[in-house]
């Protein structure tokens, strides 16, 4: 289901059709970077005291906990939270 105009997705796709690979990795990489930022800023709201370990074991559940199996998630998880490099 899409709820954009067909004409819009045309228009889109031949506008990143002229966009090379290295442009197309940029704009993904920052996407990523932008999304990466909404979540730390929305843990950083509901936890203004968290710790960096802390918010770095969040930051990964919150982005990646759908593609580890739940042990693994937590194991990493707890990982992230003592080794906790600054983000």
């Amino acid at each position: 289901m899409s709820d954009t105009d067909p004409k819009i997705e045309v228009l889109y796709d031949q506008l990143l059709g002229k966009k090379n690979g290295e442009e197309r990795l940029h704009m993904a990489a920052s996407m990523f970077e932008a999304s990466r930022l909404l979540v730390v800023n929305s843990i950083l709201n509901r936890h203004p005291r968290i710790s960096q370990g802390k918010l770095r074991s969040e930051l990964f559940r919150r982005l990646y906990s759908e593609d580890f199996a739940p042990p693994l998630v937590d194991k990493i998880a707890l990982y992230l939270e003592k080794t906790s490099p600054r983000l």
